[in-house]
């Protein structure tokens, strides 16, 4: 295992905000997202610092088809030392799912208001 704060590849990223694992026997480099920024979409929990070389972590991820062919991993969702947490990812996908089904909402009210008034068959 190796942990940077910095990727050769993403040198623009800011590198307090990003930090980047590769295991041994994983061809991908994981990017954490660890910004606590306001308006940054902090995780729920971590202490990656924390992680040593060497250390024996078990990580939670996705894989899809958009991101197959990609050198990096940005589906991170979980990392755990034994029985311990050191990363869980924030819940971002949340808000915008509440979003979406507000609009969807007021668009739904929008159509059945204008058919009641009329302006729409």
């Amino acid at each position: 295992m190796s942990f940077d704060s910095s990727n050769k590849s993403f040198q623009n990223k800011e590198s307090s905000k990003f930090r980047y694992l590769r295991l041994d026997n994983f061809s991908k480099t994981f990017q954490l997202f660890i910004g606590k920024g306001s308006g940054d979409f902090k995780p729920e929990f971590e202490k990656i610092d924390a992680l040593k070389i060497g250390d024996s972590v078990t990580i939670y991820f996705d894989e899809n088809f958009k991101t197959k062919e990609d050198s990096i991993n940005r589906l991170t969702y979980f990392i755990d030392k034994g029985n311990e947490a050191f990363f869980i990812k924030g819940g971002f996908e949340k808000y915008v799912a509440y979003f979406i089904i507000g609009i969807a909402i007021i668009f739904i009210l929008t159509l059945i208001i204008l058919k009641k008034k009329g302006k729409i068959i």
